[in-house]
């Protein structure tokens, strides 16, 4: 998960137990400030797909070591199949759209930079939300990014 404290991206992990099925329910009853982010995810060496990410702002964003030892908010995500190549996307969430430009390699280097090393093939990094993050109150929700497909997800509760 990216998240911008002040001027500086910040990186952390995804849990592999946090991945959740397309059209998961997710219970955010107990959640103190539940967001929602459609993203474009990087299968490397294999290729892109969309990707939903769920996370629960429960502090200020106000020390970035803090928000990166807490998984920078993070809760679940969603991944959906790969798509090879690059590709012009238009994408939706809620009442946001955008239309943009998606290569495979040139987001592979922007994020070894980021992070300092060299990503092995198979890795799956997302890439940051395509729109700010959205307030994520109860019903379902679709995120989709053309023509990489799109994922919905169920949130009860709050």
């Amino acid at each position: 998960m990216n998240y911008k404290v002040g001027f500086k991206t910040l990186v952390a992990p995804l849990p592999g137990d946090t991945l959740l099925e397309d059209g998961a329910i997710v219970d955010i009853s107990d959640w103190t400030n539940p967001k929602i982010e459609l993203e474009v995810a990087v299968h490397v060496g294999q290729g892109l797909c969309v990707a939903i990410e769920l996370a629960d702002v429960d502090f200020p964003p106000d020390d970035p070591d803090r928000v990166v030892a807490g998984g920078i908010y993070h809760r679940h995500w969603l991944l959906g199949p790969t798509i090879k190549g690059t590709v012009p996307f238009s994408a939706r969430l809620g009442g946001a759209h955008t239309e943009e430009l998606l290569d495979h390699d040139a987001i592979v280097r922007m994020v070894e930079v980021s992070i300092g090393r060299k990503l092995e093939a198979g890795e799956v990094v997302i890439t940051g939300s395509i729109f700010p993050p959205m307030d994520a109150t109860p019903g379902r929700w679709e995120g989709e990014v053309e023509p990489l497909g799109s994922l919905s997800v169920t949130l009860e509760g709050a």
